[in-house]
């Protein structure tokens, strides 16, 4: 049986910097990759992923609603992971300071400069994030993005997401 999982994260910039999140060595996840901070989005807020996003970035970062100055969804991701779909909101969050970097049980926080986040060891899907966001970023659109493999391999398939009634 497919069960599904919702997550909510985002990519928090300040002026030219990322924040950017070491995974702990022995995480279930992506243990000791480079990632965004965010997690699973909780029963009561399925249907509010920015609440989600929020909580989990407060919690993993420390930053709190008065240091965000504007925060948009960029993406929605999805991919399959053996019996789970798992869909991911990302959001885009602009710093109004640069808040401390910080260690907590999710992993250490540190900047890096904006698009030198491409060459940090990250898993695919936060990699191909960060390369269509840094193409994309002036814009406000948002993008849709599902994994699939092509001869054995992920590939990215990205759409943008219209607001149209049918």
């Amino acid at each position: 049986m497919i069960k599904t999982s919702q997550l909510s994260a985002a990519i928090v910039t300040y002026k030219d910097e990322t924040l950017m999140q070491k995974r702990p060595d022995n995480a279930k996840a992506f243990a000791g990759m480079w990632s965004i901070p965010g997690g699973r989005i909780k029963q009561h807020e399925h249907n509010n992923p920015y609440t989600a996003c929020i909580r989990e970035i407060n919690e993993e970062t420390g930053i709190t609603q008065d240091d965000i100055s504007n925060i948009n969804l960029k993406y929605i991701y999805m991919h399959r992971y053996e019996n789970e779909i798992r869909v991911m909101y990302v959001y885009h969050i602009e710093l109004n300071r640069k808040v401390q970097e910080i260690n907590t049980s999710e992993g250490i926080c540190r900047w890096i400069k904006a698009k030198e986040a491409l060459n940090e060891h990250t898993s695919f899907g936060v990699k191909e994030i960060f390369k269509h966001f840094y193409e994309n970023e002036i814009t406000n659109n948002i993008y849709t993005a599902t994994i699939s493999l092509a001869n054995d391999k992920p590939i990215v398939m990205w759409s943008k997401l219209d607001n149209w009634m049918g």
